[in-house]
């Protein structure tokens, strides 16, 4: 017999990505992303390895590098996004207070990061991990973030 014929009234649309796979693919990103700002901000780079980060996170270790690359990539997605949050924190305190009182912009500035450090101590615990000694990821977190 020969090929079915399509009517007019079944249009041929291009298969949609699965929502599901994609929400459990961002779940899983913020599950190791989570996940390595505690490790890295205890135990520092060299002291943490991509399988503690994957049973922390509860995740397949092999996953670390579907979604990241490497340990390299997980650290400096990690470090970006806690150095973002405290970014948006902070700009969100300095457009209440006036451009030209430069001692209320200083103190907003120090409160924003106190409390958000106190939430978030990952934050400064990765800077000092990180300060202890040269590296390109001290390079790279000066250039970036600091």
């Amino acid at each position: 017999m020969g090929e079915p014929i399509l009517s007019q009234e079944q249009p041929v649309t291009a298969p949609q990505p699965e929502r599901k796979q994609q929400q459990r693919s961002i779940v899983t990103q913020q599950k190791l992303l989570d996940a390595a700002l505690e490790a890295f901000s205890e135990s520092g780079f060299k002291g943490t390895s991509t399988r503690d980060i994957a049973d922390r996170a509860g995740v397949h270790h092999p996953l670390i590098t579907y979604h990241f690359k490497n340990k390299e990539q997980l650290w400096r997605a990690a470090t970006d996004r806690i150095f973002r949050e405290f970014n948006i924190s902070l700009v969100k305190a300095m457009a209440e207070v006036e451009d030209t009182d430069a001692k209320a912009r200083a103190r907003a500035f120090v409160h924003t990061y106190v409390r958000y450090a106190r939430n978030q101590p990952a934050l400064h615990k990765i800077i000092l991990q990180e300060a202890g000694h040269q590296s390109d990821r001290l390079d790279w977190l000066v250039e970036h973030h600091l």
